[in-house]
């Protein structure tokens, strides 16, 4: 019983110790750079830097992706602060931002200013998921029913 004891601790131990040994490295395929063991803490890049335009017209292909996206802002959800609309050229075109977990709110000043917002874009199937408790919804909300991006940061180009 003392045996498998030990034998229980050795590989407790040998796990505990093999992710936080400095220079450790997974061994890789060929095909495969060598990562460090902890690499996917790391913050995701963007797949993309592109316009409202472009997402609306590739919606499909970056659904579910981290993307950056550039346009107007033009409206912040004045009772919660944690949702915006910007566009591109194209007037039907009207992306929902919400704020994700870093962001506190958007503040109503960047109404009519140039947003560069990176965030993942969902394809939504029905509504566009602007609703308030209190049942407020804002006036943009209704031409804003396809696209959300849920923010991670964003700043004012303009």
């Amino acid at each position: 019983m003392q045996k498998y004891s030990l034998i229980i601790v050795s590989i407790l131990i040998t796990f505990l110790v093999s992710c936080n040994t400095p220079g450790s490295a997974p061994v890789a395929s060929n095909t495969e750079t060598p990562k460090k063991c902890c690499d996917h803490h790391k913050p995701a890049e963007p797949v993309a830097e592109i316009s409202v335009d472009e997402l609306f017209e590739n919606a499909e292909k970056y659904n579910g992706k981290l993307v950056t996206v550039h346009g107007l802002c033009i409206h912040t959800c004045r009772h919660s602060g944690k949702r915006m609309f910007i566009k591109g050229d194209h007037d039907d075109y009207l992306l929902l931002i919400s704020a994700g977990e870093s962001i506190t709110n958007f503040e109503a000043s960047l109404e009519g200013s140039q947003i560069s917002a990176t965030g993942v874009i969902s394809v939504l199937r029905s509504g566009c998921g602007h609703n308030h408790a209190d049942g407020h919804s804002c006036s943009a909300a209704a031409s804003a029913q396809q696209l959300e991006m849920l923010c991670q940061e964003f700043k004012s180009v303009s």
